[in-house]
């Protein structure tokens, strides 16, 4: 299927010959594929490239082609590192309360969000220094493909990461956020109260007018003044968007998440945030 990279950062000082001292993060997800490469002896991201793809994979064989097809020209890819971390990133994940979390309920954690086959493989992220747990189905198939190729991995669910990395940064603060983390053609919100995680959901969204409509809509379902709370933009996203423009209309006190991780140049800090901090 046809792709186009959007984006491509690399430090031109880097000996891309051998990198093994250096750790490979991939993000994965119906319309898109990342990757980045960090040097442990440096503490330094070197590279990060961005495919996305001209429209979501309307099978699995189809969406695993579509990555096979980027590890077959990126020579990046074929190279031996000395970890390598995958992040699924897709709307079959929920999360649910540690005291009420039994592994033996996976699937019913799913089914009221997610429609779900007998067949599905379902794993659960536990967040750490919090209250619950991120229950999820990662693709499978692209699994088996990167464990062919690179042997073992870890992998986790993009809403783990951005939750587990909002609750730390702004768990001592007294005030009440959504932040919206923005893909291309979806977001993830997350509200915290007082520091407190109280909600996660994700929306598909077509339109400017779709986008600002689910943030005004949960906002009035939790209760929250636009006058009053703060709404932090991540990901895809900048001033000169339409996404912020309107939401600028409707909403007083907006901002962009700080992101301390994000050390390449001419990349904004809040952009790419979930695969930069796994």
């Amino acid at each position: 299927m046809m792709r186009t990279k959007k984006v491509q950062i690399t430090n031109k000082k880097t000996d891309f010959k051998n990198l093994e001292n250096s750790r490979l993060s991939i993000q994965i997800s119906l319309d898109g594929f990342s990757f980045c490469i960090y040097d442990e002896e440096l503490e330094l991201f070197t590279a990060l490239l961005h495919y996305e793809f001209d429209s979501k994979a309307k099978t699995p064989t189809m969406h695993l082609e579509n990555i096979m097809n980027i590890f077959k020209e990126n020579v990046l890819l074929q190279k031996a590192y000395k970890k390598v971390q995958v992040i699924h990133s897709n709307n079959m994940a929920t999360f649910v309360p540690k005291v009420f979390f039994d592994e033996k309920y996976l699937k019913s954690y799913l089914k009221h969000t997610v429609k779900v086959f007998d067949n599905d493989f379902i794993v659960y992220d536990e967040i750490l220094q919090s209250e619950i747990v991120s229950v999820y189905i990662p693709f499978v198939n692209v699994n088996n493909f990167l464990f062919d190729h690179f042997g073992a991995f870890e992998y986790t669910h993009s809403s783990s990461i951005l939750v587990k990395k909002l609750i730390d940064t702004y768990k001592n603060t007294n005030k009440q956020y959504i932040f919206i983390h923005v893909e291309d053609h979806s977001f993830e919100m997350v509200f915290l109260d007082n520091g407190n995680f109280k909600m996660y959901n994700s929306f598909q969204y077509r339109t400017k007018e779709d986008f600002i409509y689910y943030i005004l809509f949960t906002a009035e379902q939790l209760s929250l003044n636009p006058e009053a709370f703060e709404l932090v933009f991540l990901g895809a996203i900048d001033e000169k968007s339409d996404l912020y423009k309107i939401a600028h209309q409707y909403i007083r006190n907006i901002s962009f998440v700080e992101n301390s991780q994000s050390k390449l140049k001419n990349l904004p800090d809040h952009s790419f945030y979930t695969l930069l901090n796994y």
